[in-house]
């Protein structure tokens, strides 16, 4: 396993993401435990929020 440095962690992230098919939180986790040992679900869920394509996509929350 290797250690992400975090300049190369967005990239690592990105590239990741669309390996998966713009897959989310779970799937990204799954696919980076196989190379990576220092990855957070947190880092995961910064990159989410910021992905511009997927944020259309996500359900709109419902207020109650």
């Amino acid at each position: 396993m290797h250690y992400i440095t975090t300049e190369d962690l967005f990239t690592v992230l990105h590239e990741v993401h669309l390996a998966v098919g713009h897959g989310g939180r779970d799937r990204m986790m799954k696919e980076l435990k196989r190379k990576y040992c220092n990855v957070t679900v947190e880092a995961i869920m910064i990159y989410l929020k910021f992905f511009e394509s997927c944020q259309k996509k996500a359900p709109i929350p419902n207020p109650l």
